[in-house]
Formats: C-alpha cells, structure tokens, sequence
C-alpha cells in the first residue's frame, strides 16, 4: 500500500511540474519589441540588424510557446539583412529559419514569399516557384494584383 501511495505522489508531482513548467512558457509577440530594433526606413543600419540577430540567436527557443514561428520570420528576416556581408551564409540561414517558420505554422503567407525569394537569390529556381505557388495559393486574390506580378517578375529574372 505505501509503494502504490509513493507512485500516486510521484506521478502527481510529475503532473504538477510538467503543468507549471507548461504555463511558464511565453508568447513570442509579448517579446518581440525587446529583441528586434528593426524599422521601416531609412534610420536601420548594421548595429541594428546585428544587434537583433544576436538578441534572437540568444533566445531559448523551448521557452516560447506561442506565436513561434513570428520568432523563426523575424530571424529569417535579420539573416535576410546581414546576408549582404560577403563572406558570409545567412542568406542560407534566412532560408532556413523560414522553413521552421512554415514548420510552425505551415500556411504562413510571409514565410512562403520569404523562401521564394530566398530560394531565387540562391539560384534554386524551382524551390522559388514551388514557395512562390504556395504564397500565391494562400494569399487572398485581393491582394495579388498587377504590383505582384511585378515583384514576380523581378524575383524570377535569374531563372527565366
């Protein structure tokens, strides 16, 4: 009776901490102004991209538990901005934090038009028009009109 009493007890412990830990994790939106410093225009520079790049990379990714494939987009997109830097393999690292992106939430429209393009800047065109297809088919039809085509175009120039 006392070996059955200790079992019950372990497994209610165990159940209370995996509960505990659980509910510990976070949401990544509740984060992201503390780790990117990212803005439209003119003011970015490279310390503000490295400076994300780094804070992302530093992140305990088991410790986010919703809205992750946001975290997986935004270092998608700091690999995207430092992949200018010769030398360097963030334009793969870009593609590949977008595929965990899509991973998390497999119909992410920015994740989808972000492989394309990081696909035709590595020269894959057929993984650029097969993530292109994707975007295109999960995308609302109002928003492909004629300055999409446009932007297909010149993100399909090397493979044509």
């Amino acid at each position: 009776m006392l070996k059955i009493s200790k079992t019950i007890l372990l497994l209610i412990s165990i159940l209370w901490m995996s509960i505990e830990l659980y509910s510990q994790k976070i949401d990544y939106r509740d984060i992201r102004d503390n780790n990117m410093s990212l803005t439209c225009g003119p003011r970015i520079d490279s310390s503000d991209v490295y400076g994300s790049l780094r804070r992302l990379e530093a992140l305990d990714t088991n410790q986010i538990g919703k809205n992750i494939h946001m975290y997986y987009e935004d270092l998608g997109i700091c690999y995207w901005m430092a992949s200018s830097k010769p030398g360097t393999n963030y334009l793969q690292k870009a593609v590949d934090a977008n595929r965990k992106a899509l991973y998390h939430k497999p119909k992410s429209t920015r994740a989808m038009w972000d492989l394309a393009f990081g696909y035709a800047r590595l020269n894959d065109c057929t993984k650029a028009k097969l993530y292109l297809g994707l975007y295109e088919k999960h995308t609302p039809k109002k928003y492909l009109g004629e300055s999409h085509d446009k932007e297909v175009a010149q993100l399909l120039v090397s493979c044509e």
